[in-house]
């Protein structure tokens, strides 16, 4: 598929790498960038989604969009507040225990990849 540098698209990769720990949905980023075209946010969100830019979380909220940086993900978990979408990175030697952890329970291999549920401290104050 072709990429266009437009300026939504500039926008709007702007705004999730500027808020890398948390996810949004289509329509929290449209209410957050001025200027934003709903129609433009919905058709380029999925594509930024095939590019790898950004990684689609299911959430309470249907679904939500983090910024995804491949230099800083490859090998290791996630925690993701079911709440607010808000992303922890599990440092590599964690990812790796807990990984064998879950292999040796249930037989399967985890992908280093993988985003467990959980809620922030923050949304477990309130």
């Amino acid at each position: 598929m072709s990429q266009y540098n437009t300026g939504q698209r500039d926008s709007i990769l702007a705004f999730f790498s500027s808020h890398r720990e948390k996810a949004f949905t289509p329509e929290e980023v449209i209410a957050s960038i001025d200027g934003a075209v709903q129609s433009t946010v919905y058709r380029l969100i999925p594509r930024l989604v095939e590019e790898g830019h950004l990684v689609r979380l299911s959430s309470g909220r249907g679904y939500a969009y983090r910024y995804s940086d491949p230099e800083r993900c490859p090998n290791h978990m996630h925690v993701e507040c079911a709440i607010c979408g808000r992303t922890c990175h599990l440092d590599e030697a964690i990812s790796e225990e807990l990984g064998s952890l879950i292999e040796r329970a249930t037989g399967y291999g985890v992908l280093q990849s993988t985003v467990i549920k959980g809620i922030c401290p923050e949304c477990r104050a309130r």
